[in-house]
């Protein structure tokens, strides 16, 4: 017979092609995530407009409406997550049944800033700083960066003791539970991380010790 073409359906399921994969925050997903509208016999059906949204905290960037093209499918080139976390993608497209993704991962990105989560307080000479100073280490997004180490350094005379570089735990902070100063007057303290830019604590005061 002379040929002839049969096109697709209706549209009346969506699936993932390419679902989303684990990344850094901030960072473009890759593979690009692909979601397919299908007809009841699983044809692609071109022309179909899609968006994503995100199941979890955070903001996605990219997941706008696209059209499928002629296999069915649209690709999402520009998605990105801003807060870490296990996460999801929900794919929607006008009355059809919408889709969740299998669960994914968003890390922090790399180290960005840092900030004193703990102060350091008043203290008398060469007794230790009470409660710990704590510092957080954030990336761009403020997420928590572990794994970094970071140093305290003295800003003022007199030397200071605990201040050699400690990890930060998954919280982002770096515990220095040993920090005293030797001479009295108005210190602070500085933080630094690599190339992250310092950061120098408010003033505090050193006291003399007891008269020996």
């Amino acid at each position: 017979s002379v040929s002839f073409t049969v096109s697709p359906a209706s549209a009346t399921a969506l699936t993932y092609a390419v679902g989303p994969s684990n990344v850094l925050a901030g960072v473009v997903l890759a593979p690009a995530v692909q979601v397919k509208v299908n007809d009841a016999f699983g044809n692609g059906v071109p022309g179909g407009l899609v968006s994503l949204s995100l199941v979890g905290t955070g903001t996605l960037t990219g997941g706008a409406a696209v059209t499928s093209d002629a296999n069915g499918l649209a690709t999402f080139a520009a998605l990105s997550v801003n807060l870490v976390g296990s996460k999801q993608l929900t794919a929607a497209s006008g009355v059809l049944p919408s889709v969740t993704s299998a669960a994914f991962s968003v890390s922090p990105a790399a180290a960005a800033a840092l900030t004193f989560a703990v102060a350091p307080g008043n203290v008398v000479a060469g007794v230790a700083i009470a409660p710990a100073v704590q510092v957080r280490v954030s990336d761009a997004f403020g997420n928590a960066v572990p794994g970094q180490p970071l140093s305290l350094a003295l800003v003022g005379t007199g030397t200071l003791t605990g201040g050699a570089a400690l990890t930060s735990d998954a919280a982002g902070l770096a515990t220095f539970s040993a920090l005293s100063v030797n001479l009295a007057g108005s210190k602070q303290l500085t933080a630094s991380s690599g190339v992250v830019p310092s950061v120098s604590s408010a003033a505090f005061t050193v006291s003399p010790a007891a008269a020996v």
